[in-house]
């Protein structure tokens, strides 16, 4: 190859990487800029952590210190397989005057009630309130609460057997 055929190469590529880039900067910097000015469209979710109040106004926080809500959902694999916990944990309660157990679903309540029965639980106390209100990520959620709805702790998901032994111990 001479010389000649070499620089016309050179000159295509040079051509090439600055037609390419070139189009990389009229594609990427308006779509940079826009991300750069953008507003959020969406309000921060809350987030339920220890001290936070939970918003469940129609329900009352008096008469015990100690309200444990069993936030559930149906076709929740973790719930399902969480079912002998929550039947021990409802005996235990149910030994335990100063506990209120509450279950919540995102559902109605008659599914939830029906969804329980499959689980073997009887709670005298099922609501129907959707997560995002409740400031929950997900299911399985337990929410330990005071007397005026304020988070003590909270365990999510399926819980190991040292978490089954902490929610218990919260509870005697």
């Amino acid at each position: 190859m001479n010389d000649n055929a070499k620089k016309r190469i050179e000159i295509a590529a040079d051509i090439s990487i600055i037609l390419v880039a070139l189009l990389m900067c009229v594609t990427f910097i308006p779509r940079l800029w826009y991300l750069r000015t953008a507003q959020p469209t969406a309000q921060p979710r809350n987030i339920l952590v220890p001290g936070v109040q939970i918003p469940l106004p129609k329900y009352d926080w008096a008469g015990t210190d100690r309200n444990l809500l069993l936030v559930l959902s149906e076709g929740c694999q973790f719930c399902s397989q969480s079912a002998g916990f929550y039947q021990q944990l409802t005996a235990e309660i149910g030994n335990n005057r100063g506990v209120k157990l509450i279950a919540i679903f995102p559902q109605d309540v008659n599914s939830a009630k029906q969804y329980l029965r499959q689980l073997g639980l009887s709670l005298d106390t099922v609501m129907q309130v959707p997560l995002s209100t409740l400031g929950v990520a997900g299911t399985p959620t337990l929410i330990l609460a005071d007397n005026k709805g304020f988070v003590k702790k909270l365990w999510t998901g399926r819980l190991s057997a040292q978490g089954e032994a902490d929610v218990l111990k919260e509870l005697r």
